[in-house]
């Protein structure tokens, strides 16, 4: 079994940034936030020093925007798992970042620690499956299952788009033990 996976949080508003880190259950979930950036430039260095597994990033923030980020951290690791955060009127961006091969996205004004932490627990069993080789998984059909949320998202509920009958087994460590279906999180 692998360690605890590392966390790096990009996002510039401090409300955001500051309930990523409160209300998800990070120990729980056995992973550990290694580190929580204003903009882009200084998620860069966060990401130099620590090496994280999975990155929160936001699009939109000063200095260097989630998307220079992204681009720039795929030059270097085509493996570490990216959420963007993400409103409704971004889609252009988040358009480019799904070219950029981004794992899944959670939008800022209807995120709940659930989802968040559904998101999560599906991107450590990834990460625990490949082993340390930081593969990067296959994602075409996150691709797509991504792009349907978003045209339908309130047209029809997301559950509409995932798969509930296919579960990957347990995603806490520790205290309440839950099962989550394959697509749960939805990319």
């Amino acid at each position: 079994m692998a360690g605890k996976r590392k966390v790096l949080i990009a996002e510039d508003e401090i409300l955001i940034r500051e309930g990523l880190k409160s209300i998800v259950d990070w120990a729980g979930l056995d992973m550990e936030i290694v580190g929580c950036a204003v903009n882009g430039k200084q998620a860069l260095e966060i990401y130099e020093k620590e090496r994280p597994d999975i990155l929160l990033t936001d699009i939109r923030m000063p200095v260097m925007d989630g998307l220079e980020l992204i681009a720039h951290i795929r030059e270097r690791d085509k493996a570490i798992r990216i959420v963007v955060l993400s409103c409704l009127e971004e889609f252009r961006y988040l358009q480019e970042a799904m070219r950029m091969e981004v794992s899944d996205y959670i939008l800022k004004l209807k995120m709940k620690p659930a989802e968040i932490e559904n998101v999560m627990c599906r991107l450590k069993q990834e990460l625990d499956s490949s082993g340390n080789s930081r593969q990067m998984p296959d994602l075409r059909l996150q691709k797509e299952e991504l792009f349907k949320e978003y045209i339908f998202y309130h047209q029809m509920s997301v559950s509409v788009f995932r798969n509930p009958h296919r579960t990957h087994g347990a995603c806490r460590t520790g205290g309440s033990v839950s099962a989550v279906p394959s697509g749960a999180a939805g990319i």
